[in-house]
């Protein structure tokens, strides 16, 4: 209750400041010829922004349900061109992934060639210097 109390001088007092600087405002001739200017331009304003507004309401209106309806479309647009990158992102993904499992099996079969080729070669040496012995046998024995 004494916070009710409080508050409510608060607002009693906040009031009254405003009354009183109203009132020592409009008191003197120099502070009152600018507040009286000021407020009937500003109110001078607001009717001609109301009377445009008036009599404009329909163009207004007709031009906003355009430009919502352009964005509208726009935002679709995009939409669906998202949607085909990430349908295109999605097949070169794919497609990448094919590539390196190919690239993978590719790599193995070749390291078994080089290998088979390196066995082959190793074998034909090692038969090779058989004969090429045997071959000097033969020719130091004749």
């Amino acid at each position: 209750m004494a916070e009710e109390n409080g508050n409510t001088a608060l607002k009693i007092g906040l009031i009254l400041g405003g009354v009183v600087s109203v009132i020592v405002l409009l008191s003197t001739r120099k502070t009152r010829s600018p507040i009286v200017g000021g407020t009937k331009q500003t109110a001078s304003t607001l009717n001609d922004t109301s009377q445009f507004l008036s009599e404009n309401r329909e163009s207004i209106i007709s031009t906003l349900r355009e430009t919502s309806n352009y964005y509208s479309e726009l935002l679709q647009s995009a939409s669906t061109d998202i949607q085909e990158i990430v349908n295109r992102v999605n097949s070169l993904k794919e497609t990448l992934m094919k590539a390196k499992t190919t690239t993978l099996e590719t790599t193995g079969e070749l390291k078994e060639l080089k290998e088979e080729s390196t066995a082959i070669e190793s074998s034909s040496s090692n038969s090779n210097a058989g004969q090429l012995q045997q071959a000097e046998d033969t020719h130091s024995s004749s």
